[in-house]
């Protein structure tokens, strides 16, 4: 955390720490950080995502490294930066993970660099960079664990086959395909809050759903995003073996409470 603190700087920062301290995130506006604890109890950082698309809105360089920066453009073209990267040293192209919308790259350490055009359907010009995220192999594949609040990115997690929905995006409920690994987590969702399945049912159907839309690449947007995250937020707080019941931990009742009011919101 002293490094981090050294290049970013200890201000100016939204910060998110997760339940029972299980994950931390840093939003410095353009740069996010995500962290797991290590067993001598500091912050390790395992991801670091750059939100390229928040260049339009006006987003600055964090100001502890804006000396080093000589021009920063509002837009970055997807082509121009993967053509650059793949002329880098020490970055070599991953075949099995280049497609029309992400392109990831490996270097010489191990960890991977996924850049992401923005896909969406209303995007002004349809070669903008979404985002760029580093992250360690080890890490990412990692499993349920390691939430990323903004949402994975394709590339992120290693995972066997294919899926008719790899590389879909969906920002409506209603355009959720029901057999997808989104549509799996909703539905149950909706069992869940209308009573119809018990809180260990849900909670390890839901975290299932959620493995298999990583695996697969599906994506979503605000604010079905958002919602998601916080249910993942929730389950982070209850005990699936009741035995392993903790005080302080979420109760069936308040977990379905939680989860209605989400699945509401999702409507």
């Amino acid at each position: 955390m002293d490094l981090v603190d050294r290049v970013m700087g200890k201000s100016a920062f939204y910060q998110e720490v997760g339940p029972k301290k299980s994950w931390m995130r840093r939003d410095y506006g353009l740069v996010e950080l995500n962290f797991n604890p290590d067993p001598a109890r500091t912050w390790t950082c395992f991801g670091v995502h750059v939100r390229v698309h928040r260049l339009q809105w006006g987003v600055g360089i964090p100001e502890p490294i804006v000396d080093r920066v000589s021009s920063v453009p509002r837009e970055v073209r997807f082509t121009d930066l993967t053509v650059g990267l793949g002329e880098a040293d020490r970055l070599t192209v991953r075949p099995d993970r280049d497609f029309a919308d992400s392109m990831t790259f490996r270097s010489s350490s191990g960890a991977e660099v996924v850049v992401t055009t923005d896909d969406s359907q209303s995007r002004r010009v349809p070669d903008l960079v979404w985002s760029i995220d580093l992250a360690t192999r080890t890490v990412l594949s990692s499993g349920e664990r390691q939430p990323s609040p903004s949402g994975p990115r394709p590339g992120s997690v290693d995972g066997g086959g294919g899926s008719v929905y790899a590389r879909r995006t969906w920002a409506r409920r209603e355009d959720v395909p029901r057999d997808s690994g989104v549509g799996e987590q909703i539905s149950l969702m909706d069992q869940f809050a209308a009573a119809e399945i018990d809180g260990a049912v849900f909670a390890r159907g839901w975290l299932a759903g959620r493995r298999r839309q990583l695996r697969s690449g599906e994506r979503v947007r605000a604010p079905i995003e958002f919602l998601l995250n916080q249910v993942f937020y929730e389950l982070d707080e209850y005990a699936i073996d009741r035995t392993d019941l903790d005080e302080g931990d979420v109760t069936e009742e308040q977990l379905r409470d939680h989860v209605r009011e989400i699945a509401n919101r999702l409507r």
